[in-house]
C-alpha cells in the first residue's frame, strides 16, 4: 500500500523561514548588537576585554559591516569604548559611576511602583490577586493597563 505524501501541516518547518521573518522583524544590525550586547552583560565579556570585529563576524557568521555598526551603537549606550588606533573595548566602570547608576534606578523604580499603584484598577487587583495565589506574573489585560 502506498502511503500519502505528508501534509504541509506535518512537513518540518524550513529554517530559512524562521531566519527571514527575524530579519523582517529585526535588522542584522540590531541582531549582532543585541547578541554583543548581551555577552557583555552577562559577563562573557570581561570589562576592559578588547573587541575583535573578525572574531566576531566569524563566530556570528555575518560581514563585519554589521558588527562594526554594533560596535558604534554600544559606544553610543556606553557598553563599550573606542580608542583610536586600539580598537573596542568593553567598557570598564567605576565603583562610584556604578553608585549613581543603582541610585538613579531606584528612583526610578519608586516612580514605577507610585505610577502603577495610582493606576490600578479594581480589575487590576483581582487579576494581581489572583496571579499571586498562583504564583504567575500579572499581564497587563484591556481592563489592566
Amino acid at each position: 500500500m502506498k502511503s500519502a505524501a505528508p501534509s504541509a501541516a506535518v512537513m518540518p518547518a524550513d529554517p530559512m523561514q524562521g531566519a527571514l521573518r527575524v530579519l523582517r522583524e529585526e535588522s542584522l544590525n540590531t541582531l549582532v548588537r543585541q547578541e554583543i550586547e548581551r555577552r557583555i552583560v552577562s559577563g562573557t565579556l570581561a570589562a576592559g576585554e578588547k573587541l575583535n570585529e573578525m572574531d566576531f563576524s566569524s563566530a556570528l557568521g555575518v560581514s563585519r559591516g554589521p558588527v562594526r555598526e554594533a560596535f558604534r551603537a554600544l559606544e553610543q549606550a556606553g557598553l563599550v569604548r573606542t580608542e583610536k588606533n586600539r580598537g573596542v573595548f568593553v567598557r570598564e566602570i567605576s565603583l562610584e559611576e556604578a553608585d549613581q547608576i543603582y541610585e538613579v534606578r531606584a528612583a526610578l523604580e519608586a516612580m514605577i511602583g507610585q505610577l502603577a499603584a495610582q493606576r490600578r484598577t479594581p480589575a487590576c487587583a483581582r487579576c494581581s490577586s489572583a496571579c499571586a495565589r498562583h504564583r504567575v506574573s500579572a499581564r497587563p489585560t484591556p481592563t489592566c493597563p
